[in-house]
């Protein structure tokens, strides 16, 4: 871990530690802490933080330390993070994660957005092996190939992690009753 990246997580760990915060389960991201009789949740991904608390003034007070310790910003509340738009409904009480927007982007950016959708063009059950293939594909195609593949892989990673901090909010909550 380089020094700057170790300086960071060591002041913010003894930060984490003197507002009462504990990792949660094996996730070394998420940290909660009982404040006042109040459950916060904060998730983290290198310097970029989710945090949720049912008590406004508990949330309120918990940030003003944040933002006293560190040079940091509030940027108000939570519409994107880590690439995935977050929706609120504070009167039906539903919150929806989408990507639809990156995955736009992946579909533009490779020029695939005014082309009209198709079906699969093999039959079902169809075993495909690397004999399939062309042994020698072109450059050019193998690099977008690439580039297409691995985009994709990680709009589906991101989407994994979002549901994986959604179920352990849930798990909290859950605990919390």
């Amino acid at each position: 871990m380089p020094s700057v990246a170790r300086a960071w997580l060591t002041t913010m760990s003894a930060f984490l530690n003197r507002e009462g915060c504990e990792t949660v389960s094996f996730e070394k991201s998420i940290q909660r802490a009982v404040i006042n009789c109040h459950r916060i949740l904060l998730g983290a991904h290198i310097d970029d933080f989710v945090i949720a608390c049912a008590n406004r003034g508990v949330l309120n007070a918990f940030q003003k330390r944040l933002l006293e310790a560190f040079e940091c910003t509030y940027e108000g509340p939570l519409e994107h993070y880590l690439g995935c738009e977050i929706g609120r409904d504070t009167v039906a009480i539903t919150t929806t994660l989408s990507q639809e927007h990156y995955a736009e982007e992946i579909l533009r950016s490779y020029g695939y957005v005014d082309i009209p959708t198709r079906r699969t063009p093999m039959k079902d059950n169809t075993c495909l092996s690397k004999d399939d293939s062309d042994p020698n594909p072109k450059s050019d195609f193998h690099r977008r190939y690439r580039g297409i593949v691995g985009s994709l892989h990680a709009l589906r990673v991101c989407l994994c992690v979002y549901v994986h901090v959604l179920h352990i909010h849930i798990y909290i909550t859950y605990l919390s009753l």
